[in-house]
């Protein structure tokens, strides 16, 4: 067999109710020269048996059955470790996609030098496959033409993330970290690939994201925690921009992107704004924007070790804040 150009890796636990739906779209694909890799993390439900015949007449399939559950984030892992070809793609057992997102996805990814991943517009459909309306127009990520800073603010501007089911390099996704078990751990990927590049996104809904329990576009995306770690929407944003000050990026952009990320919930992004407020103070939408921006600059500077010039800097900010009440305008690039 001809070494593929993009190998698909599926992790699934318990998905037997969409799974055919979901291996038949990607079977589909009009580009070829793909493999398909799936990891089964223990399923106790017909997963197996659904698997097991299609990779009896799919010589392009292949798969992985976990002894004992793994865990979401190892069992992502586990199919990108298997990965053979120069480009990998996430899908999930319950999604479906276009018979051409492979081939137009690899072709954006080609054409635009500064991309790392490859994504296009989103459908979101219900259990049966009908279109969501209340979701309809909800954006995945675009950053080409950004300047860097601006880049990376993008994941603060909203609380769905979905642009991790796209298409990259294995290196890249392997650099981005989803074996790391952490609440969010997708959207920490996400932002280890905006440090290395641009998220170029096919101007076309080839993509369908199945979503059971309606919700309104601006509640976000139910990020899963891992086993034993609680869901925090406060520890997710110190995360995200503990990673930012890990990079090697320069200081004077990271301290651009604490400010613009701090602004922005401050004043945007009213629902991550909410939720911390909920998990900070017990309530929500009752804090001034200055002195909520105050609690992140105190809380992004807690999370530095002591000493750091950043973590001083914040701390002075957030005080500053606090006594003197400097209005806070929303963010501009």
């Amino acid at each position: 067999m001809t070494k593929p150009r993009v190998t698909i890796g599926l992790p699934v636990y318990n998905g037997a109710r969409y799974l055919e739906g979901a291996l038949e779209a990607l079977l589909a694909q009009d580009m070829p020269d793909f493999d398909l890799v799936v990891s089964d993390n223990a399923s106790t439900d017909a997963t197996p048996r659904i698997l097991a015949a299609f990779a009896a007449k799919e010589p392009r399939m292949r798969v992985i059955r976990q002894p004992e559950n793994v865990g979401a984030s190892r069992n992502f892992a586990a199919v990108l470790d298997e990965a053979r070809a120069p480009y990998f793609l996430w899908a999930a057992h319950d999604d479906v996609y276009a018979p051409s997102y492979l081939r137009k996805t690899l072709a954006a990814l080609d054409a635009t030098p500064s991309a790392v991943l490859a994504v296009s517009k989103i459908r979101f459909v219900d259990g049966e496959g009908a279109e969501l309306p209340e979701w309809k127009g909800f954006p995945n990520l675009h950053t080409v033409g950004r300047n860097r800073v601006e880049r990376l603010r993008q994941l603060f501007v909203r609380t769905g993330w979905y642009a991790i089911y796209g298409l990259a390099r294995p290196e890249h996704f392997r650099f981005a970290g989803m074996d790391r078990p952490a609440f969010g751990y997708d959207v920490h990927a996400l932002m280890r690939l905006l440090l290395l590049g641009d998220i170029v996104r096919v101007e076309e809904p080839l993509f369908d994201y199945r979503i059971e329990q309606v919700k309104k576009p601006e509640a976000g995306q139910a990020i899963t925690p891992a086993a034993g770690m609680k869901a925090s929407y406060t520890d997710l944003f110190v995360a995200l921009l503990r990673i930012v000050v890990e990079s090697d990026w320069a200081q004077e952009e990271k301290e651009a992107i604490i400010k613009a990320a701090i602004c922005t919930l401050a004043s945007e992004n009213l629902i991550w704004r909410a939720r911390i407020e909920a998990e900070s103070f017990g309530v929500a939408n009752r804090i001034r924007p200055r002195l909520f921006a105050a609690q992140l600059c105190w809380l992004v500077g807690d999370a530095l070790p002591g000493g750091t010039p950043l973590r001083t800097q914040l701390r002075r900010m957030a005080q500053v804040l606090w006594e003197l009440g400097i209005p806070l305008k929303k963010y501009t690039d």
